[in-house]
């Protein structure tokens, strides 16, 4: 069923709802599910769960995702209960959903990784819908802990995303790009280990397929708008690993302060505030932020890709000197220029940065006034 909030006008579907119940919307207000908020009685959502997806037994539903229903179901050979998702019905007869869809799988089941929920298998059932079945995971997301704590304690937050980036880093290294980093897809594993979720959106770095006539269509973005790079949002298929990024630093943000760095109900408005707003500073919601975790959140969430961080380990190095109070590496950087570096301070001392080519420079100096105090010892020894 779809439903109007009377109060801010979103649009919601809800799964088994019935007339006459109470529904407390995103913006906070209750209202009555009747006549005047219904939009859409019967929908999809709303559907009869199948007993079985191709050979794997259903048991119940979990969720209803952009691109498909996700069910509870059980591996018969494995003997584990799995999660399988099954697309849309709208994208049946549209051949590039079903070849991203098939294409995410078989990308996803390369990386085998903790950090990284495992895909078990694909293909078309009886029907010739299509499925992906995936490791389940029961204890729920980062979107969760938002809806029911509000924020995350920086700390935890840090931790959790230097887990996204470790999972990242070995999708990197097949030259994966995720794309929809968001609480939403950020679940937890029964040992509590962080699981990045739903590569359905993911591309391939360097594919040739994807070019303005491949299944990543040109100027044309995929992902979740509030999280999306500005490069994202104009055209999908040019992303690469700093698109990421972005989508962490606005995850970051949120867990920190409860709110997106950017928030409107307008597609094309909030695509300009990511392309030309700056973020309000996370302190100003969260006074008590330590300024380290400010500066990789900002760095993160730069509009140009080549003034963030330029790849998911450097991240992670400064998310981990974040946790340990160490300095930021990142700010520690050696220019490739003749300028003095200006100093940076560890503890209570202070020391003076020299670039690369001075520091070869002084050394071969050094090196060179050693060797003449040595030859003028050995002369006087001589004589």
């Amino acid at each position: 069923m779809k439903i109007k909030c009377p109060h801010c006008l979103k649009t919601t579907e809800l799964e088994h709802v019935e007339y006459n119940s109470l529904i407390e919307c995103v913006c906070l207000q209750t209202f009555q599910v009747n006549e005047e908020t219904v939009v859409e009685e019967f929908t999809e959502i709303d559907s009869r769960i199948p007993e079985q997806i191709g050979p794997y037994p259903i048991s119940g539903f979990i969720a209803f995702g952009g691109m498909g229903k996700v069910y509870k179901g059980f591996h018969p050979q494995l003997q584990i209960p799995v999660a399988v998702k099954l697309l849309r019905m709208q994208y049946m007869t549209d051949q590039s959903s079903c070849d991203r869809f098939l294409q995410a799988a078989r990308i996803s089941a390369k990386i085998v990784h903790p950090n990284i929920v495992r895909i078990y298998d694909c293909g078309y059932d009886e029907n010739q819908n299509l499925y992906l079945v995936m490791e389940y995971i029961p204890r729920g997301s980062a979107q969760d802990i938002l809806e029911q704590h509000g924020t995350l304690e920086p700390d935890q937050a840090a931790l959790i995303m230097l887990e996204v980036c470790t999972g990242l880093m070995e999708a990197e290294k097949l030259g994966i790009v995720h794309r929809d980093i968001k609480p939403e897809n950020i679940m937890f594993g029964k040992d509590g280990a962080v699981k990045i979720l739903d590569l359905g959106l993911s591309k391939i770095s360097g594919d040739k397929r994807l070019g303005k006539k491949s299944i990543t269509a040109n100027m044309t973005s995929l992902g979740t708008p509030q999280y999306m790079s500005p490069g994202q949002a104009l055209n999908a298929s040019d992303c690469d690993s700093r698109t990421d990024v972005y989508s962490i630093g606005v995850t970051l943000y949120q867990l920190c302060t409860g709110k997106l760095p950017f928030e409107s109900d307008d597609l094309n408005e909030l695509r300009r505030m990511h392309a030309q707003e700056q973020p309000l500073p996370p302190s100003k919601l969260l006074p008590s932020l330590r300024s380290s975790m400010e500066s990789i959140i900002l760095r993160c969430l730069q509009k140009k890709r080549e003034n963030r961080y330029s790849c998911m380990e450097e991240l992670a190095l400064d998310l981990e000197a974040y946790l340990k109070n160490h300095i930021l590496p990142s700010t520690l950087k050696k220019s490739d220029s003749n300028e003095i570096i200006p100093e940076q301070t560890v503890g209570q001392k202070t020391f003076c940065c020299l670039s690369g080519r001075q520091w070869l420079e002084v050394a071969a100096c050094t090196g060179a006034l050693i060797t003449g105090l040595l030859a003028g010892f050995f002369l006087m020894q001589l004589f």
